[in-house]
């Protein structure tokens, strides 16, 4: 077992027992302000710090690969959406305020390991597996209809007249390109797959079929081809044969429940219309015409009139036992949808089941200023899938073995982040990818980003917010304060290092108090050992890093996935040492010192440039606004200090101590004339 790093991580979701939960949920309307609400306006400007996208949500139906626009040729105006940006700060708010993560869609996975002791091969009943007929009741309802048996056939069987169907040949050695049922289907062509056939057991007990015309009546079905036929093996390997159906007199109908319904349709993908299951596209065009569709299915029991599970393929993907809310930290949430507990869901508004909140904060598009659109390029954009347990679950057991979707005790990794990347130090794309994936066109993703630079102003309206929840919005948005090392991202790409943003000429307009103000108010409400608990530097490490990662590779001759699950490999925990989150009561009481110092420097008892570090970074957390004359002025006056001396001599610009702490202290202009000032 090791540790492996991926171009996403997780911030671990709050328990029941440390959700936030405002006491004052029940009392917000847009009819009756609060006695302390307020109503302003945020303006700010957004910098791309590498290059963005945002596809152009306008042109629907169309491959757009264009950035996000309105107008054309001369009159053409690039924005980020506001929902783009909503997302954003609702997403870094639900973390930062301790919600219970609500935006996490209630699927069930499948799973389907073919390998010697999987869980799979331990869970998979092949004695309990029977055949039927799926198709829609008069209510729409789906059933399925029990065959009598069903048999194997032969591909060499299926090559006799007057069938002649070639699939022997298609597959004896060769490793087709389209392996589905529906490949097969439109080879046959006008072929009856009504006929009559003889059964007999084979030595393991399985019933294989030939063609005989004083048979029984049967229907002959097919399914996908999991792989080529080799008979060259003392052993042959891969699939020979397809099945044959045959009906009974008096079927028992199985009802399905509606969960059942929509679990087979998430299994097979029909939810993306991109990547929806072939076979199911195929089948569903004729369940939906009123024909009925061959499936495999396992009874509860011999007597019982529900199933467990079925599928379209003999060996089928089976459900695993507990869908995404039934696991923690989400099965232990009381009442998550009828209750409106969530700071983002009083701010931002919500719509549940029927239940829904108007947001009072009302964010606009971000204008770009100016835009340079680079050369189209090239990537491998492949999403995620939350079935892949190693990651999406907390591991591992105690054991050493994996959680996964089959434990009742296994515990979802939290909030899915994309730590920061610079998509310039990326490898060449040659060697970013393989001859394989370059070859495959189908698997890119074409797009146009905005360069690095691109700015884009917008502002965020509100009305009747608490002095919380404005630092609420505030924390959000700037990350409690640490906007100047800590970064969104947004858009496409993230994965590869694109649309990281900055966040900069933060005004407030309409307000009764100051920016620090508003996030110490937060601040007190949540706890600050909560907003510098691991937490939260979690979620600010993966904003502040750089390190370049890559999904697994997968592909015909490398799965990196599978051999993640084999030597059961766990996802690296992000590193947090360097991460201080600031404590605005703490920074907001040093302003109000140094306001009332009469213009003295509050650190004139600093001897050399060690102590100035550590009263920085201990006693104002490295927060050097309003300040900065004094932070130079005490950098002067002990230049001569021995140590200090030591701490600099022979150093570059670009070197520490230069670049951290003082450019971030005073900015990189004013570092550079300092440098030049001392060191010449």
């Amino acid at each position: 077992m090791t540790e492996v790093k991926s171009p996403y991580n997780f911030v671990p979701a709050p328990t029941e027992s440390e959700v936030y939960k405002p006491e004052w949920a029940n009392q917000v309307s847009h009819d009756i302000p609060f006695f302390d609400g307020e109503s302003g306006e945020i303006s700010l400007k957004i910098t791309a710090e590498t290059p963005i996208f945002i596809r152009n949500g306008h042109a629907k139906d169309t491959e757009e690969n264009e950035f996000s626009h309105i107008g054309e040729g001369a009159n053409k105006r690039y924005f980020i959406p506001a929902t783009s940006i909503k997302g954003m700060l609702r997403n870094v708010l639900e973390i930062m305020s301790f919600s219970r993560m609500k935006q996490v869609d209630n699927d069930r996975y499948a799973f389907r390991d073919l390998t010697r002791d999987s869980e799979y091969m331990r869970s998979y009943k092949s004695s309990d597996v029977q055949a039927g007929w799926l198709f829609e009741d008069f209510e729409g309802n789906w059933v399925i209809e029990e065959c009598d048996n069903f048999a194997l056939i032969s591909h060499t069987e299926l090559a006799k007249a007057p069938l002649n169907l070639p699939f022997r040949n298609l597959f004896l050695g060769k490793n087709p390109s389209d392996k589905s049922s529906k490949f097969k289907y439109d080879e046959i062509g006008d072929t009856s797959l009504h006929q009559k056939f003889s059964v007999v057991p084979n030595k393991y007990g399985r019933l294989i079929t030939s063609l005989s015309d004083k048979g029984t009546e049967g229907t002959i079905v097919f399914t996908g081809q999991s792989s080529s036929r080799n008979e060259e093996r003392a052993t042959p390997s891969g699939k020979i044969n397809e099945f044959v159906f045959f009906n009974a007199k008096n079927p028992k109908i199985y009802p399905l429940t509606p969960q059942q319904k929509k679990d087979f349709k998430f299994i097979y993908l029909d939810h993306d219309s991109q990547n929806i299951s072939i076979d199911w596209k195929f089948w569903k065009q004729k369940l939906e015409k009123g024909s009925k569709v061959p499936v495999f299915f396992t009874p509860v029991n011999n007597q019982s009139e529900s199933i467990k599970h079925f599928g379209l393929a003999y060996m089928y993907k089976l459900p695993f036992k507990h869908s995404i809310h039934e696991l923690n930290p989400i099965r232990p949430y009381k009442d998550i949808i009828k209750q409106i507990i969530n700071l983002p869901d009083l701010i931002f508004g919500y719509i549940d089941d029927g239940n829904s909140l108007k947001g009072r904060v009302f964010i606009s598009n971000a204008m770009a200023t100016s835009a340079t659109v680079l050369p189209e390029r090239r990537e491998i954009l492949g999403s995620p899938k939350a079935s892949f347990f190693p990651f999406y679950l907390q591991q591992p057991k105690k054991n050493g073995t994996h959680y996964s979707y089959q434990d009742s005790d296994a515990t979802l990794s939290g909030y899915k982040r994309y730590p920061l990347q610079n998509p310039n130090n990326h490898q060449a794309f040659e060697a970013r990818y393989t001859a394989e994936q370059r070859n495959n066109p189908n698997v890119f993703t074409h797009f146009k980003p905005l360069a690095e630079g691109t700015e884009f102003i917008l502002k965020i309206r509100f009305h009747n917010l608490k002095k919380t929840e404005i630092g609420a919005l505030l924390s959000a948005l700037t990350f409690h304060g640490n906007e100047k090392s800590v970064f969104h991202n947004i858009g496409m790409a993230k994965p590869l290092g694109y649309g990281k943003i900055k966040i900069s000429d933060l005004q407030l307009k309409g307000l009764q108090s100051e920016f620090l103000e508003y996030l110490a108010s937060f601040e007190e409400l949540i706890g600050y050992e909560k907003i510098n608990s691991e937490r939260i530097k979690i979620l600010f490490a993966m904003a502040s890093s750089g390190e370049i990662l890559r999904h697994p590779i997968l592909t015909t001759r490398t799965n990196q996935f599978k051999t993640i699950k084999e030597d059961k490999d766990i996802l690296a925990e992000y590193p947090t040492q360097h991460i201080q989150v600031k404590s605005a009561r703490q920074l907001l009481e040093n302003k109000k010192k140094i306001a009332s110092s009469s213009g003295e420097n509050p650190f004139s008892s600093c001897k050399s440039f060690k102590e100035l570090r550590n009263m920085l970074k201990n006693d104002f957390n490295d927060e050097a606004d309003g300040y900065q004359e004094f932070i130079i002025e005490t950098i002067k006056r002990v230049f001569d200090e021995k140590e200090t001396r030591k701490t600099f001599k022979n150093r570059t610009f670009n070197d520490n101590p230069w670049q951290l702490p003082i450019s971030l202290w005073l900015g990189k202009e004013k570092a550079q004339e300092l440098y030049k000032q001392l060191i010449g």
